[in-house]
């Protein structure tokens, strides 16, 4: 027999003898079978602890290594110029990343008053596993030069690290713009639009988000039907007393708790009668909410 820390390993079947206690990936199908080694892949996979098979330990260098766990897991570098200078370790006995990039979540409602923007928003940050609250302003423009007018929007980030909590890293200054269509319900100025949305921030550059929006306003469009607009947020200003962590003493993730916050739009700022409207945005969170868990459980 072969002691493989988690279970004991009969190499004369190929077998271990109990089975696997790791819960599997839901990326890898084959995770879930409780017996096989390797996923019946011993020529190229091998399974150190007894609970997983470690796809990236083959590749020739440390920068390889950590670009197979990125891809593998969904994340990204802290810096990508930087690849595999955190890692550990020989060929075959690779360690690492201590730290890296992961997605998060976000909904708020933001609209503008002349040329200056401002809003609040809810942060759900995948690579820390915890939340916060926002509320950020800046100048702006838009094709409505004179008027006023408010949106709800949810959207992606990416490029939030796990070594910097959410309300450290996602403050600051940052560009946004954002793209749609209008249509008049009454005789203008008063009209309803959608669109799409994106930002970056100035202190950094990998910190960026895709954002989906819907809104009304009381303006005069210079190009009736079409929506345009760029805003620099000055400040985002972070509600320390809302910071929550989904991370349990176990080094865990609430899951339960986690999702019931995303569906249930714990402090969001958008309307709780729009609840059925808002599914979707919401479902799609949850998807990034769980796959970034397995990444943080398994590379901590």
């Amino acid at each position: 027999m072969t002691y493989l820390r988690a279970r004991h390993y009969a190499p004369g079947t190929g077998r271990f003898l109990t089975r696997d206690t790791w819960g599997g990936n839901i990326n890898s199908p084959m995770s879930y079978n409780k017996w096989q080694y390797g996923y019946s892949n011993p020529v190229n996979l091998t399974d150190p602890t007894g609970m997983k098979p470690v796809w990236c330990q083959s590749m020739p260098s440390k920068a390889f290594y950590e670009g197979c766990v990125d891809l593998w897991y969904g994340i990204e570098p802290i810096n990508p110029f930087e690849l595999g200078q955190r890692i550990q370790g020989e060929r075959g006995c690779y360690t690492g990343p201590s730290a890296y990039r992961g997605p998060g979540y976000i909904e708020g409602v933001g609209g503008f008053i002349f040329l200056n923007w401002l809003g609040s928003e809810v942060v759900f940050d995948f690579a820390t596993m915890e939340s916060a609250s926002f509320s950020y302003g800046g100048p702006g423009i838009n094709d409505s030069f004179i008027g006023v007018g408010i949106a709800m929007y949810g959207g992606a980030a990416a490029g939030l690290r796990s070594d910097v909590s959410v309300i450290d890293h996602y403050k600051g200054q940052s560009l946004a713009f954002q793209v749609g269509i209008s249509a008049d319900v009454f005789p203008q100025p008063i009209g309803v639009g959608g669109g799409l949305g994106a930002f970056v921030s100035y202190n950094d550059l990998l910190l960026r988000g895709v954002t989906w929006y819907v809104g009304g306003g009381l303006s005069a469009d210079l190009i009736p039907g079409f929506e345009l607009g760029v805003g620099l947020t000055l400040f985002y200003f972070p509600d320390v007393s809302t910071r929550k962590s989904y991370v349990l003493p176990d080094n865990t993730i609430n899951r339960p708790q986690l999702l019931s916050d995303i569906f249930s739009g714990s402090r969001s700022p958008w309307p709780p009668y729009f609840s059925k409207e808002t599914i979707a945005s919401r479902a799609f969170g949850a998807s990034l909410a769980l796959r970034a868990a397995i990444a943080y459980e398994e590379l901590k």
